[in-house]
């Protein structure tokens, strides 16, 4: 709803936000930011709860869509080291790290749209687990009862037999 170029950007690359964010969300940025952004970032987060979390990543993306609008879709890696804030794309002395999280103050986020944003985000991913259900059953329903026998699953032989047919057959 911010950031639509971005978005798209993130579609066309199949990048999903599961993959990166977890480390902004569960890992709570011990591995994204520098010792010296940690603090203000842990201050936030104790005193402003989750929602400080999605603050901070609208704050991330604001800060980083001309970086991420440079990449080509397919260059997902790239996409990824950004949203990641890898060293190697912002080093740690860049004082980016603590204009983002001074940046998510800004951002005007309740818990109630975050609510709104989530049972959102549950309805779209309900049907299209509905739709990958349905593929599925459709996928059941149509195959058929051909199957591969192979010789030896064609009847149960005794080994015995088996091995003198087969020092017959040689």
């Amino acid at each position: 709803e911010h950031f639509p170029e971005v978005d798209t950007l993130l579609s066309q690359a199949g990048v999903a936000a599961e993959a990166y964010v977890s480390k902004w969300f569960v890992g709570l940025c011990l591995h994204v930011l520098p010792f010296r952004a940690l603090f203000p970032f842990y201050e936030a987060f104790l005193t402003q709860g989750s929602t400080f979390l999605f603050r901070f990543a609208m704050s991330l993306v604001q800060h980083t869509q001309a970086k991420l609008l440079a990449c080509a879709s397919t260059d997902a890696s790239g996409i990824f080291a950004i949203l990641r804030l890898d060293p190697s794309v912002v080093p740690d002395d860049d004082p980016l790290h603590d204009d983002i999280v001074a940046g998510a103050a800004k951002w005007d986020l309740t818990d109630a749209r975050i609510t709104e944003l989530r049972a959102e985000e549950q309805e779209k991913l309900d049907a299209k687990m509905a739709r990958v259900r349905a593929a599925e059953q459709q996928l059941a329903d149509e195959e058929s009862d051909d199957e591969i026998v192979f010789s030896d699953d064609e009847e149960d032989e005794d080994p015995e037999e088996r091995l003198r047919r087969l020092a017959e057959a040689n």
